[in-house]
């Protein structure tokens, strides 16, 4: 299992989204990987019923144990959007589900320029799926689109 990485954590924390599994997966991993720290292992003992508002207590006090740095708005739309596409990618998520959530969160974001490639992308591999062809991302196929969007996620990383 790949867990959810502390900038995903901070994305989600930093767009508001709420708190819950991939928080404690992210504690799961922290404790997997050797590091340790009460709230983190607090939040990593959670188990469903999640209530969200214990998460989010929880999900900060860790992070402040490990000294993660807080991430501001464009910030956090560029990390979230680069892990959510690389595990998409890597094949761990769905990739139109990544694709459409990215979209939706550069439109939120009043077409943030840099996930717009992203946003066009994600009507490209729409009329790819459907017509076998898409003017949103010239010269673009289903074979290539791994590779372009792979080269477009590397450039959010940066």
């Amino acid at each position: 299992m790949t867990y959810p990485t502390t900038s995903l954590i901070l994305a989600r924390k930093a767009l508001g989204m709420p708190a819950g599994r991939a928080c404690v997966d992210w504690a799961v991993g922290r404790l997997v990987a050797g590091h340790e720290g009460e709230a983190v292992a607090m939040l990593a003992s959670e188990v469903p019923p999640f209530n969200a508002f214990e998460i989010a207590d929880l999900r900060d006090r860790a992070l402040a144990e490990v000294e993660a740095p807080d991430l501001s708005g464009p910030e956090a739309v560029r990390a979230y959007a680069a892990e959510r596409l690389r595990l998409a990618l890597d094949g761990e998520a769905d990739l139109l589900e990544a694709l459409r959530e990215v979209r939706d969160l550069c439109v939120r974001h009043d077409y943030y320029e840099a996930v717009y490639d992203v946003y066009l992308l994600s009507y490209a591999y729409d009329d790819l799926l459907s017509a076998g062809h898409t003017y949103y991302w010239p010269d673009v196929t289903l074979d290539t689109f791994p590779e372009v969007l792979r080269e477009v996620v590397d450039r959010l990383g940066d």
